[in-house]
């Protein structure tokens, strides 16, 4: 990704974006979004990068963790995940027993009529939407220049291959003509420079994650191409 300056409203740029409160400078990190778990090595150049409580941050380690690995084991059917593809997701599920036992228990093989198999996988559902609206957050703020600390008025996730074929059109294109975001920001420097997939999409990494800002409060999110996810808040 190209390196792009911030000149937008910098009075939205002060309160830590995941609880609303001012970040004292020795009590602050700087947390990617998306999270590195989700990205592959090598990551891409000048990845996204917001200013948070050092605290706020790690609170979402465990479920980040919940998420990449879950998503690695449906992919590849089961929690022995294809290690060349998931090698960070692999050594943590072999590593950490009490994950691995967790995701497997979200897992249901059924029998087709045709006596074939179907394998069902159910996620804790919150523990993926903190993660989402997580990152949804991080987007809004690194590209508009819009903290959003307040609770998304609602997060969906499904895969996108069950979405129909309408539905997908709906989800991958904006229903409306895109609004150019204020002037100064990451978004506008994007759309100047033709840096914006068709759809209004930015692509973190090719295949793994890419997002896209309907105006200032809804943001919609592709991960390894497999799980389609989308924040709103409410207009104010």
């Amino acid at each position: 990704m190209r390196q792009l300056e911030d000149w937008s409203d910098e009075r939205q740029r002060g309160p830590c974006l995941y609880c609303g409160e001012d970040v004292p400078e020795d009590e602050t990190t700087k947390d990617h979004v998306p999270t590195k778990a989700l990205l592959r090595r090598p990551y891409p150049q000048n990845l996204p990068v917001v200013p948070v409580h050092l605290e706020c941050n790690r609170r979402f380690a465990l479920d980040e963790e919940y998420l990449a690995c879950f998503l690695a084991s449906v992919i590849s059917g089961s929690t022995d995940v294809d290690a060349s593809l998931f090698p960070k997701q692999s050594r943590a599920l072999q590593r950490n027993s009490r994950l691995r036992e967790r995701i497997d228990r979200c897992r249901t093989v059924q029998f087709s009529l045709g006596g074939g198999q179907v394998i069902l996988w159910k996620p804790e559902r919150e523990r993926v939407e903190q993660v989402i609206a997580k990152n949804a957050r991080g987007h809004a703020l690194f590209d508009v220049g819009q903290a959003l600390p307040w609770s998304p008025r609602h997060v969906s996730i499904t895969p996108l291959s069950s979405l129909s074929e309408e539905q997908r059109q709906s989800f991958e294109s904006p229903q409306e003509p895109m609004l150019w975001p204020e002037v100064g920001s990451r978004l506008f420097q994007r759309f100047a420079l033709r840096e914006i997939d068709p759809g209004g999409w930015v692509t973190v990494q090719r295949g793994v994650y890419r997002y896209a800002i309907e105006g200032i409060d809804r943001i919609r999110v592709v991960i390894y191409e497999y799980l389609a996810a989308e924040v709103a808040w409410e207009s104010f």
